[in-house]
């Protein structure tokens, strides 16, 4: 499936985003601290307290209280968690790389792996907020990234 639904912008097919574990991953996080993500996994024997787990540690705000820096802020932590995910690396790349780190397919196959390794377990991310780097391309993709050079 989700290589067919692979298109954000194709009308028929549309895209696949895969959240890890599950929608509440964008609050498994401080929003205000970018590093804050860099070291969420969550073992398989885990997942069904998911929510749980994310109500104690994570950040209490809904879709609907979302600001633009903390959208911001999540978004930018969404392609570091990617590039650890698939590089092992926890920061952004450029452009070019981030189509090909931080695609579905991709991180699929990497998260698979862990899964399906001794460690039984799976990097927290929240890979919806890529439809909006996805749809919006290159010049947001480098317009976000360039706030957060300093800091690195």
């Amino acid at each position: 499936m989700i290589s067919y639904f692979d298109n954000e912008t194709d009308p028929t097919k549309g895209k696949m985003y895969i959240n890890y574990p599950s929608l509440e991953s964008y609050r498994d996080c401080k929003f205000n601290d970018i590093y804050s993500l860099e070291d969420r996994t969550v073992s398989l024997k885990d997942c069904v307290n998911y929510k749980t787990i994310v109500g104690q540690r994570g950040f209490n705000l809904n879709y609907s209280k979302l600001t633009q820096p903390i959208l911001d802020n999540l978004l930018y932590m969404t392609i570091c968690k990617c590039n650890q995910i698939t590089r092992n690396i926890y920061k952004h790349e450029s452009y070019k790389n981030y189509l090909i780190n931080c695609n579905e397919e991709f991180i699929l196959s990497y998260q698979s792996k862990h899964v399906t390794s001794s460690s039984s377990f799976i990097y927290v991310v929240h890979s919806s907020f890529l439809l909006i780097v996805d749809y919006f391309g290159k010049q947001f993709y480098e317009q976000l990234v360039s706030r957060y050079v300093s800091e690195e």
